[in-house]
């Protein structure tokens, strides 16, 4: 099946949208004054495209190549409201439009995320899990009816499998983390042994890092000089997932 990664949550419209673009974040509805773009918070996203639908799958869901949010494109009358002005626009020879197929109705597993709605207003995923329900940028907040066909709740995957890679330094190791949570927060703990004295040496308390757009971050701490065998445990702070690394024999 093929997927795309990088799909995220606006904190400032709510909408669904796409963030793999380092240098455009889209036109966002509820922006503050001097800011366009969207900001990302939460999980990553990972959404199948060009794949048939089924009972609990909806496709015509496509990528909007001028605010970047996600939009239901399925409707000839209207193709919403765009921040960016006039209605939403997906090309389908553009690779970040592709045709998306979103499931809904369903139990969402451990890495799903549902109440994700579309807003009949303006065509946006917006996600309606709290009280408050964002910007629209037809005006007001969006709004998702439950007796709509188009606003069944969507169950949004985002797999992870977070990695770690240890490299020894001169009384220092250097811990690498790959897969977690873009633009988010870990935390790892560490634990060597001292070749001189045998004594297992433990880190005092979590040390926090951010990872940057890719789920990547690196990281370095002190160590003994006789320093070997050690053990790291990482944890991504939104999802929960974990991975250990180990590093001996050196």
């Amino acid at each position: 099946m093929a997927v795309q990664p990088h799909w995220r949550y606006c904190v400032q419209c709510w909408s669904l949208f796409f963030n793999g673009w380092r240098d455009n974040k889209g036109a966002c509805s509820g922006a503050p004054v001097g800011r366009q773009g969207h900001l990302a918070a939460g999980y990553d996203f990972v959404l199948p495209f060009n794949v048939p639908e089924t009972a609990n799958s909806q496709s015509n869901w496509r990528n909007c190549w001028k605010c970047q949010v996600m939009f239901f494109s399925g409707h000839t009358a209207t193709q919403g409201v765009c921040p960016a002005g006039g209605a939403h626009e997906g090309h389908g020879e553009n690779p970040v439009s592709f045709n998306f197929t979103l499931a809904h109705n369903v139990p969402p597993g451990t890495d799903d995320q549902a109440d994700w709605r579309n807003c009949w207003k303006c065509q946006v995923m917006f996600f309606d899990g709290y009280p408050k329900k964002g910007v629209c940028p037809a005006g007001g907040t969006h709004e998702g009816h439950g007796d709509d066909p188009r606003t069944w709740t969507f169950v949004l995957p985002h797999p992870l499998s977070p990695s770690l890679k240890l490299q020894k330094g001169i009384d220092v190791l250097s811990v690498t983390g790959l897969g977690f949570t873009q633009e988010s927060d870990a935390v790892y703990g560490y634990s060597f042994v001292d070749g001189q004295t045998g004594q297992t040496v433990s880190n005092p308390s979590p040390v926090h890092v951010h990872t940057d757009a890719n789920g990547a971050f690196v990281s370095m701490f002190a160590t003994a000089q006789f320093a070997q065998s050690f053990f790291v445990e990482a944890r991504d702070l939104v999802s929960g997932h974990g991975t250990v690394a180990n590093l001996v024999g050196f």
